[in-house]
């Protein structure tokens, strides 16, 4: 080996001066083929101030002058102390092992680089010098032997990690395997497996289906022909409804809607507007849940609002509709059966506009109500306290608004003509 020992023989290195600059140190350093034990003293500073290395550590290597490359990593507190070295203030000697030095010729490349204590790279020094010949040096090509070890210990790594991914692919394979198992296990379970629990579906399906179809939910209306039809049915329950096409025959255009419902103590359907069923319950008409067809308008009342007994005012008064149709003499709204009237009540829809009512009438709920009315050009129009008398040949039509005073009533001048129009249609 070649070493001068002593500080003023230190390589001084400058880890912010010679940053990316090469150190030219074969005067203070040579190495020679087959050299063990080359040591080289530094003195580590940082723009002229001592840097502390404890817990430093150094790597150097490059390419020999056969293109052999070489890396070593040391860690400085590892390194055996020489005379002058103190690492606190950035001394110490590297030593350099048997392996680096081992073909004779100066070095393409050698560098030294330092490393903190939290593996930061703080500076790579490039360096030149080179090594001299021995020709009794035995073991040249050691370094190429050492290049190949070092290559083959990566290989075996590689293998290693290869071996260690494949094991692990095979464990996880034969797990997928077992829990794939176990879930076809799962659907084909004789008990609770997802096959019986699907095929129980379907038969409770069924079984809900067979039940709509007996109506043992009654979820929509019963639809009958005629009202004879209904009743002779004996499904529908009270609170259902039900909807007749005709009365006696299924195009006579007298069909209806009907809400069945317990019959009253006492009560006696009178067959028209309420219908005893073979099952003892009542089908009851009602007007309201599904318009026939369009209502018409059929004029305008100008009313008063009135108290009643409490001193409340309703501004829109409760309005009922008769139709009542005589036989002979003066009409008159309360002449009973056996004066010769015939009453009957109409569903009306009235529209309130401030002091004003518009008046709306369903032909169809008219015509069922009296099959055979014929209205004409109304000859009179009278109030009379709450009251508004429509008269029209041997029939009255009266408004009545409960708790106002009616003071005008004008009819529409296109009602007769649209209603005559809607009676050839129910025709």
């Amino acid at each position: 080996m070649a070493t001068q020992r002593g500080d003023r023989m230190r390589v001084l290195l400058d880890l912010t001066r010679w940053e990316g600059q090469e150190l030219d140190i074969s005067g203070k350093f040579n190495a020679r083929a087959g050299d063990t034990q080359d040591l080289l003293p530094l003195w580590i500073q940082d723009n002229a101030f001592p840097v502390d290395l404890r817990g430093w550590k150094v790597a150097y290597g490059g390419t020999d002058s056969h293109m052999v490359p070489h890396y070593h990593q040391v860690e400085i507190d590892q390194l055996k102390s020489y005379r002058g070295d103190q690492q606190t203030v950035g001394k110490f000697t590297l030593a350099f092992d048997d392996r680096t030095f081992n073909v004779p010729g100066a070095w393409n490349q050698f560098y030294i680089r330092f490393i903190d204590a939290e593996d930061n790279t703080i500076s790579t020094v490039d360096l030149t010098f080179g090594v001299f010949d021995d020709t009794f040096y035995a073991h040249a090509g050691e370094a190429e032997d050492s290049y190949v070890e070092q290559f083959q210990k990566i290989l075996q790594a590689v293998a290693n990690a290869g071996d260690k991914a494949k094991g692990d692919l095979q464990e996880w394979l034969k797990k997928y395997k077992q829990s794939l198992l176990d879930a076809i296990a799962e659907v084909n379970d004789p008990k609770n497996g997802l096959y019986v629990r699907y095929q129980q579906l379907l038969d409770m399906t069924k079984q809900i289906q067979q039940t709509l179809k007996a109506a043992q939910f009654h979820d929509r209306i019963f639809q009958y022909a005629t009202v004879q039809d209904m009743k002779n049915a004996t499904m529908p329950l009270p609170g259902d409804f039900a909807a007749t096409q005709g009365w006696t025959d299924a195009d006579d255009a007298r069909g209806g809607f009907w809400r069945i419902r317990v019959k009253r103590d006492g009560e006696v359907p009178d067959g028209k507007n309420t219908i005893l069923l073979s099952t003892g319950h009542v089908a009851e008409r009602n007007y309201g849940i599904v318009q026939d067809m369009e209502p018409i308008h059929m004029g305008t009342v100008t009313y008063e609002a009135q108290a009643d007994s409490t001193g409340f005012v309703d501004q829109m008064p409760p309005v009922h509709m008769y139709v009542s149709k005589y036989g002979a003499g003066i009409a008159q709204v309360d002449v009973d059966e056996a004066g010769g009237s015939e009453i009957n009540e109409v569903d009306v829809q009235p529209v309130f506009n401030g002091d004003k009512c518009e008046i709306y009438i369903s032909p169809a709920d008219l015509r069922f109500r009296m099959p055979d009315i014929n209205l004409e050009t109304p000859t009179s129009a009278d109030c009379d306290g709450p009251n508004v008398y429509v008269v029209s040949n041997i029939y009255t039509i009266t408004l009545s608004l409960k708790g106002a005073l009616a003071k005008d009533f004008t009819i529409d001048k296109d009602f007769i003509t649209e209603y005559k129009d809607l009676m050839v249609t129910l025709n």
